[in-house]
């Protein structure tokens, strides 16, 4: 409740003493927010005691964070329709093109539904050691999270590459992560640090088994060299460490610059590792989508190396070409390119001659159908499990933002692009 003729501040204590003393106040000294002095109704009500209420001065910072609060819920909910719109776009384009092929193919197929969930859930597993070393750089970088929240933001982060331009993977990541304790413009060079680190070693081990493995395959041999040699020198320390003190004197804080100097090759060698079982896991996925479509004669050491780089080439191909989402078409073409050589040299007791292409099409399809179905599920699960264990009074600390904090939009824009140099 507002107080009128009192608690004026010295508007309204000049005021009250110049009615006081039977003297008009003078314009200059009055508030802006009432009436004329020199209004004969306003003189009338002064002086029997009843001044205009001056409108209470923490009002208008209410007003704003409602407004604040009202644009962040706004933004959450765009965020959603958005990924909403592009995941259905993207899963109905990849089942209707995988129905087509069926079709025009002439057979039916007999989905084997516990290998497509294993796929599924192979490739769910192989995503978490990428994010245990986003949550390392994070904390080499000096940031302080927990790895249940970076998991998060990792796993629901990746759904961001099915809108066109792939900035939306950072956006959703930084959005997630960001806190008091979390800066935004770290947490987004701490992205481009794993991903150039999955680039890197993916395009790698391609590239290794194009070598050994020649099979006329040219030009994505070059690809994935110069993939591979473009992603290794922007993750070498003595080549980022000088982007990210730039970024580090930005935040003005020396406990990050202080972490920045200790980031080095030992976290460099711990991507490799966590990126390398990554795609062991992607080509083990790979290996039971094509057990899925009854493909019962593919052993599985034999041709492991094949399907792993098979997977990675495919993956980073798709990710090179930023305005297709998600990769779509250039993973599979690359996909066919190398399994079906495979399928027409080794299986040709079990797949019928001419149906080799046909039948590395049907594991490209599904697989993307697997993998995009995954990704959802393995997002709601993980936003649903950490909000629940984050709600737990025993974990959540007085004047800090809790864990389970949802999105941050504001974060989110401060990091991509402008932070960055």
């Amino acid at each position: 409740m507002h107080d009128c003729g009192r608690g004026l501040g010295s508007d309204g204590f000049q005021l009250g003493t110049a009615v006081g003393r039977g003297r008009r106040p003078t314009p200059s000294r009055l508030p802006s927010t009432i009436a004329s002095p020199f209004d004969s109704v306003f003189w009338d009500d002064a002086v029997n005691g009843n001044l205009p209420c001056i409108p209470d001065s923490n009002e208008a910072p209410r007003t704003r964070r409602r407004w604040r609060g009202w644009l962040r819920h706004a933004l959450s909910l765009l965020v959603v329709l958005v990924l909403i719109y592009f995941l259905r776009n993207t899963l109905l384009g990849a089942w209707e093109q995988f129905r087509r092929l069926e079709s025009d193919a002439g057979v039916r197929l007999d989905f084997r539904w516990g290998w497509c969930l294993g796929a599924g859930a192979i490739y769910v597993l192989g995503v978490l050691p990428a994010g245990w070393f986003w949550y390392r750089v994070l904390r080499d970088l000096g940031q302080q999270t927990t790895l249940g929240r970076a998991l998060r933001a990792y796993i629901i982060g990746h759904l961001g590459k099915y809108v066109p331009g792939k900035l939306w993977v950072v956006f959703l990541r930084v959005g997630l992560v960001a806190g008091p304790e979390v800066q935004p413009s770290m947490a987004a060079a701490a992205v481009f640090i794993e991903t150039l680190t999955m680039m890197a070693v993916g395009s790698f081990l391609a590239a290794v088994y194009l070598v050994f493995a020649w099979q006329g395959h040219g030009e994505l041999l070059t690809a994935a060299v110069c993939i591979a040699a473009v992603a290794v020198f922007f993750t070498l320390p003595p080549v980022f460490k000088p982007i990210l003190r730039i970024v580090a004197r930005k935040t003005a804080r020396q406990d990050v610059l202080l972490a920045v100097e200790r980031l080095g090759f030992r976290t460099l060698w711990q991507g490799w590792i966590g990126m390398f079982l990554l795609w062991t896991c992607f080509g083990i996925s790979l290996w039971m989508t094509l057990r899925a479509l009854g493909l019962d004669g593919v052993p599985f050491w034999g041709p492991l190396p094949r399907m792993v780089a098979t997977a990675a080439m495919a993956t980073v191909c798709g990710f090179v070409i930023i305005l297709l989402p998600g990769g779509l078409g250039v993973r599979e073409f690359v996909l066919v390119a190398l399994l079906a050589p495979y399928l027409t040299d080794s299986l040709a007791a079990t797949v019928p001659a001419g149906r080799a292409e046909l039948t590395a099409v049907l594991a490209a399809g599904l697989l993307r159908v697997i993998w995009l179905l995954a990704e959802v599920a393995a997002a709601v699960i993980s936003w649903f499990m950490v909000r629940s264990a984050s709600r737990s009074p025993h974990k959540s600390r007085s004047g800090r933002r809790s864990p389970s904090a949802a999105f941050d939009e504001d974060a989110a824009h401060r990091a991509v692009p402008a932070d960055l140099p």
